[in-house]
């Protein structure tokens, strides 16, 4: 290379990095809306009453009145079910609820069950653990419950 040659080449570099290193361009302002505030009830061992009570009270502290009336538990008031080897759960929430289900939980009492929301991946729950919908991200249509066990395991479960 001549050194003429060398030269131009060394000042369009020396350009290049002028306009590398000079002013950046206006980013643009976007308005975000404020965060949804969302509650997760994970203290489900009081039972249900209270789970219901603490969503009514959050209602009320908010001042917006409850946007679902209607709740599908399992077998009864108190929102207990079981399971064993010999009978899965396998429910239509849409045919319960008359949508899908946006917020719940499913809560195992007294042993390792399996959980499964719209046929997809199983999700193993140990004693005590909790899977809450919120948590997910996810509007369930259809629920199954397994377990291995022979003998019935309790969970409980509240779907809105």
């Amino acid at each position: 290379m001549e050194s003429e040659e060398i030269k131009t080449l060394l000042i369009e570099v020396v350009n290049l990095l002028r306009r590398i290193a000079g002013p950046a361009p206006a980013v643009p302002v976007v308005e975000v809306p404020p965060p949804r505030v969302e509650v997760s009830l994970t203290d489900i061992s009081e039972g249900l009453d209270r789970v219901l009570e603490k969503l009514d009270e959050i209602g009320e502290a908010l001042g917006v009145p409850p946007y679902h009336t209607d709740y599908m538990t399992e077998k009864g008031i108190t929102g207990k079910g079981s399971v064993s080897s010999g009978s899965p759960v396998d429910e239509d929430i849409v045919d319960i609820l008359g949508r899908k289900a946006r917020y719940g939980y499913i809560y195992s009492e007294t042993g390792t069950i399996t959980v499964q929301l719209n046929n997809g991946a199983e999700i193993p729950l140990k004693v005590s653990d909790s899977l809450n919908l919120v948590d997910l991200h996810l509007e369930v249509e259809r629920l199954q419950i397994t377990t291995t066990s022979a003998t019935a395991l309790t969970y409980r479960l509240l779907f809105v």
